[in-house]
């Protein structure tokens, strides 16, 4: 069964239990998980054909969200502060599911908080890029957090 996408949620916060909804979010793109691997193949190697091993290594991609830019306003200056201080965040994405809500968090660096083009017509914008750092975990959403 399909499932619309409103109602995705960002939120960030230099603490876990201090985490604060990311405001008119538009867009976001949670983390996605890939692993990579190693030639392991030998000159033995059955019916000369390839054989590889992972490293164990798991990567996450970047989080990349898009919201409705207001400068001088309080997300405004959080973001602007989280990238210029460096400081390492916990982030949480939520997205819907049939049955609720689910999220993916963990910990990671905002990299990027530019405001995108500002044309004629159209309203203000900005995106967001958070990299993250260590494992995501997957799972129900907290109580406190729904």
């Amino acid at each position: 069964m399909a499932v619309n996408n409103k109602g995705a949620e960002l939120w960030l916060g230099t603490a876990a239990n201090a985490m604060t909804k990311v405001a008119n979010l538009t867009s976001v793109t949670p983390p996605s998980k890939s692993r990579t691997t190693l030639d392991a193949t030998v000159h033995d190697s059955p019916e000369d054909a390839d054989e590889v091993i992972t490293d164990g290594i798991v990567t996450s991609s970047e989080i990349s969200a898009t919201i409705d830019y207001e400068a001088g306003s309080d997300g405004d200056t959080k973001l602007d502060e989280a990238v210029t201080t460096g400081a390492l965040q916990f982030f949480r994405v939520v997205t819907k599911t049939t049955a609720g809500k689910r999220q993916r968090s963990g910990k990671g660096y905002v990299l990027t908080y530019s405001v995108d083009a500002q044309p004629v017509r159209g309203k203000q914008t900005a995106t967001v890029t958070i990299k993250p750092t260590g494992p995501i975990t997957s799972g129900a959403v907290p109580a406190q957090s729904a």
